[in-house]
């Protein structure tokens, strides 16, 4: 498919693979006047508008994510060297009705194209452009090998040999790797061509901030956060109980619960087996307010991890 943004006029192919729609090309949104945020955060590779025309923009972080708040406020705060605690989906830099993928959206992605197993480059990646190994590009995500800028060593580096794309989620923190600091790095998708015929996975790694990578945005989803379920409910938690669901009319969401009977006295119980999910989410920095409304924490303020735990 195709769709045209009214901003500035330019139309992108698009590609549904999965449940999710894509863009199946990179973002080339440059209008620094009506987006001041982009201004010093945006490049063409090697500085050639050319190579935007043909293969999009490349932005830092705090461009992708809309860090001045111009669109909408759900990003605002997220630049280099800062903490933020965004609201997803986050509209960030993409038009109207698309936002930046979240590290949990790419990982859909990927189980999407995989079946669940590895996910290979070359089933992304486009069929001609790559160095060392062109791709199949199987469900058309086209992914073409632009390089990113390096905001370390200012220099533009991987063109023809790799991608990457913003995600909408900061880094994990990992204790272990002494170098990773979650508020300067931020999740993005890596493809490359380099081992591609034998193990050249796709992979969420983490980039600095700082850096300049490729934007691809997810068409937002017509499903709405509380009638997400995130569990398969066709099929069975364990073997050990039986399990039914019964489904929450406030907000269309189901649930699994099951009724444990005790050998000793005979006495029965019946429990919801997940945890209870309703409510408008509120920043973890910001006290819920005290009135009639239902409202929610989520962990690092993220509503998927909601979904996923409650």
């Amino acid at each position: 498919g195709s769709m045209t943004v009214s901003r500035d006029g330019q139309t992108y192919k698009t590609v549904k693979i999965g449940n999710q729609v894509w863009m199946a090309q990179n973002l080339n949104y440059a209008d620094s006047n009506k987006t001041e945020g982009l201004k010093g955060n945006v490049k063409c590779y090697d500085n050639n508008e050319y190579h935007c025309k043909v293969a999009g923009r490349l932005y830092t972080w705090a461009a992708a994510m809309d860090s001045l708040g111009l669109f909408n406020k759900y990003g605002q705060g997220c630049g280099n060297g800062a903490w933020c605690w965004p609201i997803y989906p986050v509209q960030g830099v993409c038009p109207d009705g698309w936002h930046l993928p979240s590290e949990t959206e790419w990982k859909t992605l990927r189980t999407a194209v995989s079946g669940g197993g590895d996910l290979y480059d070359s089933l992304l990646i486009s069929l001609t452009g790559w160095k060392k190994n062109n791709g199949t590009d199987v469900v058309g995500f086209s992914a073409l090998p632009v390089g990113f800028y390096n905001s370390d060593k200012k220099l533009f580096d991987g063109v023809g040999e790799r991608a990457h794309f913003w995600s909408a989620s900061e880094y994990s923190y990992d204790a272990s790797i002494a170098r990773v600091k979650p508020k300067d790095n931020a999740y993005n998708m890596y493809l490359g061509s380099t081992h591609m015929k034998s193990s050249g996975w796709a992979s969420l790694t983490d980039g600095l901030k700082a850096n300049f990578y490729s934007v691809r945005c997810v068409e937002d989803s017509q499903v709405p956060d509380s009638t997400y379920v995130p569990y398969d409910h066709s099929k069975p938690l364990s073997d050990r109980f039986s399990y039914s669901q019964f489904t929450d009319p406030r907000n269309g969401r189901s649930y699994y619960y099951y009724t444990a009977t005790s050998d000793r006295t005979g006495k029965s119980i019946t429990v919801m087996a997940e945890n209870l999910n309703i409510g408008e989410m509120v920043y973890g920095a910001k006290d819920q307010n005290d009135d009639s409304k239902i409202e929610r924490y989520c962990y690092a303020n993220d509503t998927t991890k909601c979904d996923a735990f409650g």
